[in-house]
């Protein structure tokens, strides 16, 4: 991988001038580089090389990130006591900074952890977290992305009553910023809503569109 070389590079550099914070940046690039390859064992490597960095010279906001990280990637690894470690960390940190936009990131991964970990009532209320800070700071595509998960739990919870409302505001939402992925994504909870009541084809026209 080209980025990783250039990476290795430039963190060769970093770590002969004794550039703590520098080293630290690279290091988490490399994790992320490598997270986005399914390269889990070593992207943990790195990340955690970044973290020895951001600590020692006590660089908060991008420790947050890093752990933030870590969190994220337990996830994907299937380790989600791990997952939610390493997410808590990420928001403690974030709070005491006081920078709502990334707490509202750091509730979102909770709350996928919980839905993953089938906790959909836990779920719901750090979505509704989220969707507070999302609303207060007029973050569209943040609200729609909420208002799709939300309407997810409830769909699992078989509260379809919920889950069409939310589904439905979303869509709203969305349709404004025209956003084809998640959009296509709202169409599915949609559907899914529709096999339920039975709505066969209104389900088979949300599930094409």
């Amino acid at each position: 991988n080209k980025a990783i070389e250039i990476f290795e590079t430039l963190l060769k550099s970093s770590l002969e001038k004794k550039d703590s914070l520098m080293a630290a940046n690279i290091y988490n690039n490399i994790g992320n580089s490598y997270n986005s390859m399914g390269n889990y064992e070593k992207a943990m490597k790195n990340f955690l090389k970044a973290i020895y960095f951001y600590e020692k010279v006590g660089a908060k906001n991008n420790l947050s990130s890093v752990y933030y990280n870590m969190g994220a990637l337990h996830y994907y690894k299937g380790s989600y006591d791990k997952a939610m470690e390493y997410c808590d960390q990420s928001l403690k940190i974030r709070e005491e900074i006081k920078n709502p936009y990334v707490i509202a990131y750091s509730y979102i991964l909770k709350g996928i952890i919980y839905e993953a970990e089938k906790k959909s009532d836990d779920a719901l209320i750090v979505y509704n977290k989220a969707l507070k800070i999302d609303k207060e700071l007029g973050d569209k595509q943040g609200i729609a992305t909420l208002l799709r998960n939300i309407s997810n739990c409830y769909l699992t919870q078989n509260n379809l009553i919920e889950a069409k409302k939310f589904s439905t505001d979303a869509l709203k939402i969305i349709n404004e910023l025209d956003i084809i992925k998640l959009k296509l994504s709202i169409y599915n909870i949609i559907g899914d809503i529709d096999m339920h009541l039975k709505n066969y084809n209104a389900a088979i026209i949300n599930f094409t569109k």
